[in-house]
């Protein structure tokens, strides 16, 4: 992992220079696409999903010792967006259910 995602996670993302924010985002989105892509098998709702946890992870920000801890945070957090996510289209889904059988 670069400096660019321990930097993210170092210093207040809002001070950061745009270029520098844009290439911290991409470099996330690089390294949680393929799996969140994986995942739902929906391009477009990963794409939401990586957003919605790079917003997430922005505001909850702890300190890790090794980039490995760090890295795993990252995959954890982007994962349990995107199972709430599954989640709620389950319920959709289940409501949409009885009302059309009602």
């Amino acid at each position: 992992m670069s400096d660019r995602i321990q930097l993210l996670l170092a210093a207040d993302y809002n001070d950061l220079g745009e270029s520098l924010q844009r290439e911290i985002y991409y470099e996330y989105y690089q390294m949680m696409y393929g799996f969140i892509v994986y995942m739902l098998k929906d391009h477009s709702a990963a794409e939401d999903i990586i957003q919605e946890a790079f917003i997430k992870i922005i505001k909850n920000k702890p300190e890790f010792e090794n980039e490995a801890k760090l890295k795993a945070w990252l995959k954890v957090v982007t994962k349990n967006t995107a199972i709430n996510y599954l989640r709620k289209i389950k319920n959709i889904v289940t409501n949409l259910t009885r009302t059309v059988f009602s």
